[in-house]
């Protein structure tokens, strides 16, 4: 019998919820980093960058492993981000 994960077995609804559960998650953690983004843009204060940076930081350990390995991705990619 080949190897179905317990999750699948789950039904329909419970697997939407999960879903939806872990996305207002990411959205409600994610969503200071982005408001206080745009606040360092606007204001062009190094103060409130670090102060967001170090808020970015503490988000994407939160957030979990898939997004630590995102993360670690882009740091290794200046042509895509800049510094």
């Amino acid at each position: 019998e080949a190897f179905v994960h317990p999750y699948n077995k789950k039904s329909w609804y419970y697997q939407m919820y999960i879903k939806t559960k872990r996305t207002v998650f990411l959205a409600v953690i994610f969503t200071p980093c982005a408001v206080l983004y745009g606040l360092c843009e606007w204001t062009n204060s190094e103060d409130w960058r670090g102060y967001w940076l170090r808020l970015l930081v503490q988000t994407v350990e939160l957030s979990g492993c898939s997004f630590q390995k995102f993360a670690q991705w882009c740091s290794m990619r200046p042509d895509m981000f800049s510094p």
